[in-house]
């Protein structure tokens, strides 16, 4: 039996059904639910800021994208009535390209949809006193919101699976539009999963954006990164600071990197108050030949100085040669 929210009129003493859809109305999924939903995203739940719509993916359009307020993306589908059970595979396609973007990504399409860096729209919507941009972990981990009038008892059976078994960050809203007799039009959302037990797993998978340990670093690497920066950092002796959900730092005196390490697949080694001949004149001195970028992933072109950095993933070279290049830039002996 599918799960189907059915609205009523309460008239004087009575119960008067309100049957009537959206398309009895010839109102229309591309047309109006997602209108709507743009005007008012608090339906789909709280601490959800839309920052893209109809967004090109690997696997297809997305209908809408957004952050929450633990820096992880939530990858919106949207159907006019039934949700079928292919839903869930397409937006697991989905999740599986977007995991992989980086911040100048997601931003290039908050950009366009709200006219805002990613950073300004989220530090306006989620204020949080004593926390700098540094501390937010975007795109950490990724949440699924199938949303549509109603949904099979096998697809939500499906999603509680994934869900209780697997801590899968996903749910289904199911929303209900009525027309009562007076013209009156009505929406009702509701969430399979319960707000707790989404919360409870929320909680587990994902850490708040000012929140995060050292090992949660390592762990959250593809190897080999995870047993390069973990080695890396107890060879050099240096405890970090300034962790937060994007990287930390590792601080010699007056030399200082920054590790980020919040797209899995590679990491990147931020020169502070360095500029790009500084770095490039340590590779010639050790014949190395990483590329230099002008900044780093999460810095806006608009900032008067940007830090120059540097990409390493095992394909473009030895570790041991990035190692070289930190320890030297750190001054350690």
């Amino acid at each position: 039996m599918a799960t189907k929210v059915r609205l009523w009129q309460v008239k004087g003493e009575e119960l008067i059904p309100i049957e009537k859809k959206m398309a009895d109305e010839k109102r229309k999924e591309p047309d109006d639910l997602e209108k709507w939903i743009k005007k008012t995203p608090e339906i789909l739940g709280h601490n959800l800021l839309l920052i893209g719509e109809q967004i090109t993916t690997k696997g297809g359009p997305l209908d809408f994208l957004a952050v929450d307020d633990s820096g992880s993306t939530v990858i919106i589908e949207l159907k006019r009535d039934l949700i079928p059970r292919v839903a869930l595979s397409q937006s697991i396609d989905y999740a599986s390209d977007i995991a992989d973007w980086d911040y100048n990504k997601l931003n290039a399409k908050c950009q366009v949809f709200t006219e805002k860096d990613l950073k300004d729209y989220i530090k306006e919507n989620f204020p949080i006193e004593g926390i700098t941009w540094e501390d937010i972990s975007i795109n950490q981990s990724q949440k699924i919101l199938l949303v549509g009038a109603f949904i099979s008892e096998k697809l939500e059976r499906m999603l509680s699976w994934l869900s209780d078994n697997y801590e899968v960050l996903i749910n289904a809203i199911c929303i209900t539009y009525g027309k009562t007799e007076s013209g009156d039009e009505v929406i009702a959302a509701t969430a399979i999963i319960p707000e707790e037990i989404e919360k409870e797993h929320s909680d587990k998978k994902t850490r708040k954006i000012w929140k995060i340990s050292l090992e949660d670093h390592y762990n959250r690497l593809h190897p080999p990164y995870d047993k390069n920066l973990k080695q890396m950092v107890e060879q050099f002796d240096i405890e970090p600071t300034n962790l937060s959900g994007s990287g930390f730092h590792l601080v010699n005196g007056n030399k200082k990197i920054i590790v980020s390490t919040y797209i899995k697949s590679k990491l990147e080694f931020q020169f502070s108050k360095a500029n790009k001949t500084d770095v490039e004149s340590l590779l010639k001195r050790f014949e190395i030949s990483f590329e230099i970028k002008d900044k780093s992933d999460n810095q806006s072109y608009k900032e008067p100085n940007p830090t120059p950095s540097i990409d390493y993933k095992q394909e473009y070279g030895s570790f041991e040669d990035m190692k070289k290049i930190c320890r030297e830039w750190l001054e350690l002996s």
